[in-house]
């Protein structure tokens, strides 16, 4: 029952955004304000949502791509994914001088591998249930963090995030997974009806093929 509903004190709230410029200063990330972005609260039913994530600015793709290079390898097509993705961020644009910032906070699970409870949910499916969670941006900041806070690699062993809050022109959802063999964080798509498992194939480093759980990850968002 969603009955108590936890919203961060001013002075917990600061404190969260002064961490994240931090972290955005560590990693070469510029930021000038944080001003204006909304911590969301959340209900009784939400206090595993402990990690927050902070999307400020218009973080490209090959910005991430530039940062996270410094500490592993990836492999995606970074330098036109602004022209060919939509994220949910994109739906409450902030302008500043005339310019929209696309800037979100979101609250995720702090696990290492994908909670089980979206398995077998296609990106139809979490549509319908109005459950459309973290973005390929949010997955990539949160991986990199992860990594620098814990030095392990989220999506290493078993499962992949569904990233369901970006979608493609041609139908087709970006998912997100560690490969330990190369230390490569690795972005493929798969097709909005998709559920299941995928196969990651053996290259010669690997004793077998794995098969990996792409799973959402739910987030807690500020309803505006």
């Amino acid at each position: 029952m969603n009955s108590h509903i936890q919203t961060l004190d001013e002075a917990s709230a600061k404190a969260y955004l002064d961490e994240w410029k931090r972290f955005f200063k560590l990693v070469g990330l510029p930021v000038r304000s944080l001003e204006g972005i909304k911590i969301p609260p959340k209900n009784s039913d939400q206090r595993n949502f402990t990690r927050l994530i902070i999307m400020h600015g218009n973080m490209f793709y090959r910005q991430l791509a530039d940062i996270c290079k410094f500490n592993f390898n990836i492999s995606f097509p970074y330098e036109n994914m602004e022209k060919i993705t939509k994220s949910r961020e994109e739906r409450f644009p902030v302008l500043r001088s005339g310019f929209p910032v696309f800037q979100s906070a979101i609250w995720v699970e702090d696990y290492q591998e994908v909670s089980m409870k979206n398995n077998r949910k296609s990106w139809n499916d979490l549509l319908r249930e109005e459950n459309i969670g973290i973005n390929l941006r949010e997955r990539i900041i949160f991986h990199l963090r992860y990594y620098l806070e814990t030095g392990k690699y989220l999506d290493a062993q078993k499962t992949a995030t569904l990233c369901s809050g970006t979608t493609f022109p041609d139908s087709n959802v970006p998912y997100v997974y560690f490969d330990l063999a190369s230390t490569t964080l690795v972005v493929k798509q798969c097709k909005k009806d998709f559920l299941g498992k995928i196969k990651i194939s053996s290259d010669g480093k690997k004793q077998k093929d794995e098969y990996r759980n792409v799973i959402s990850r739910s987030v807690v968002e500020f309803d505006q």
